[in-house]
């Protein structure tokens, strides 16, 4: 691995450690860590945000299912209610990236 100035299209050029092919490279942007891999580059920093969103998102449907399954709907209009199962006992994953 060699440091080198690594350009960023539409970025601008930054300090990175590059490979031997010149393909796979970690370069410092200003606030983010920039992953390149085969010339395309990825936002640590927005990868590490979209994985805790999803990690929420996955929570909030696992919440729902540790109510159970549904197994009966009653009421008509806008008054509906429901009875469910019992819980399915799932757990929440954490959403620590650390």
């Amino acid at each position: 691995m060699t440091l080198q100035d690594c350009t960023l299209t539409g970025k601008g050029t930054y300090s990175g450690w590059v490979g031997q092919s010149g393909l796979s490279k970690i370069v410092f942007h200003t606030y983010d860590l920039m992953v390149v891999t085969n010339g395309s580059y990825y936002n640590m920093t927005r990868l590490f945000d979209r994985t805790k969103d999803l990690m929420s998102r996955m929570n909030a449907i696992l919440s729902l299912l540790n109510q159970g399954w549904i197994k009966s709907i009653s009421g008509s209009g806008s008054n509906i209610t429901w009875q469910y199962f019992s819980n399915t006992g799932l757990s929440a994953m954490s959403t620590t990236l650390a």
